[in-house]
């Protein structure tokens, strides 16, 4: 064998630097290509569970009709008055065991019952005389969150470094529709003032409608939409007090709007470092409480779900006409519409 037989022999078999920084290279661009295709197929299924929640809650929502002969009242609240006492209890409370949440409910049932035999549970915070039953602390509800979402967590946390001295209650994703177009009309409408009636929704405080009450069509009008658990240190999404945010939304502007959702000044609601337009939770912290409002808001891509009276879902595009998904909000103000977003 001669010399050049034995170099060919033990030539050393490998990539060169040029051909691994190729390989690399190729490997970095398949990456690229299919990790937007593969955060997509997450976010479809999301999307997917999503949907799936506000049906389970629309099938909750003509169970409980199909029994009381009406939807559940979108608040309690003693006498009418938009903060009397027990002010907690929500269209989410009554819907607990028709969405398979028969003990979380019982837990509630139990706290309402303490408060109308002469205790007052306040709505949010513990304190010693009036302790909540341990059974809905820190309990979440999974129907009631969108998987896309949970900035804000499952529940609302109760120490001193977050949002402190709540009791820690589920968060929602889903809020029931309320009248008007702000938590001044809503307010209104339960106390008996001057109220414009074509502005009433399915959902009131001491108040749901019964299905022959929407003149405008059930397939017509919207029940629930979807809104933001915000993030640990407010209460957006934790639908505990009759403020926009928390339990009252409505369809006064489009979803997932870049105008700010108007909402209390308070270090718990609203701040200039809660305003958060980047993660889609703009606000602005107003003090006159009757301008607070709250629009549709997700984190779907171009849109939210919404809950039709029907029981049906769609997805609606944030290029929604202003003025029909205004009126989709409103049950009878003679104002029929095609729901089919998807």
């Amino acid at each position: 064998m001669n010399k050049q037989s034995r170099l060919k022999l033990y030539r050393p078999v490998g990539f060169t630097l040029v051909e691994l920084l190729v390989v690399i290279a190729i490997i970095g661009i398949l990456i690229a290509l299919l990790l937007p295709a593969v955060q997509a197929a997450r976010e479809a299924a999301r999307r997917i569970t999503c949907a799936s929640n506000l049906k389970q809650i629309g099938v909750g929502l003509h169970s409980y009709h199909a029994t009381h002969r009406s939807f559940p009242y979108g608040a309690l609240s003693e006498n009418g008055y938009r903060f009397g006492q027990p002010e907690w209890p929500t269209v989410h409370t009554y819907l607990l065991p028709y969405i398979e949440q028969q003990e979380l409910y019982e837990g509630f049932n139990a706290a309402l019952e303490t408060w109308s035999g002469g205790r007052q549970l306040r709505p949010w915070y513990y304190d010693q005389a009036n302790a909540w039953p341990g059974v809905v602390d820190n309990q979440p509800v999974s129907a009631f969150l969108c998987p896309s979402d949970g900035l804000g967590g499952a529940t609302k946390a109760g120490d001193a470094s977050t949002v402190g001295g709540l009791v820690k209650l589920f968060t929602v994703n889903y809020l029931g529709v309320f009248s008007g177009v702000n938590d001044g009309e809503a307010w209104a409408e339960s106390e008996g003032a001057a109220f414009d009636v074509s502005h009433k929704a399915v959902f009131g405080i001491n108040r749901g409608a019964k299905i022959d009450e929407i003149s405008d069509g059930t397939s017509s009008t919207l029940a629930m939409v979807e809104y933001l658990t915000g993030t640990p240190n407010d209460v957006r999404g934790y639908p505990y007090s009759n403020r926009a945010g928390l339990k009252l939304i409505y369809t006064s502007r489009t979803p997932n709007s870049t105008a700010p959702d108007l909402l209390l000044d308070n270090p718990i609601f609203c701040t200039p470092a809660l305003n958060q337009p980047e993660k889609n939770l703009p606000c602005i912290p107003t003090g006159a409480g009757t301008s607070n409002t709250a629009a549709a808001r997700s984190r779907h891509p171009g849109g939210v779900h919404g809950l039709l009276c029907d029981g049906s879902v769609s997805f609606y595009q944030d290029e929604i006409d202003a003025s029909v998904w205004q009126t989709m909000g409103w049950m009878a103000d003679g104002s029929t519409v095609s729901s089919d977003q998807n």
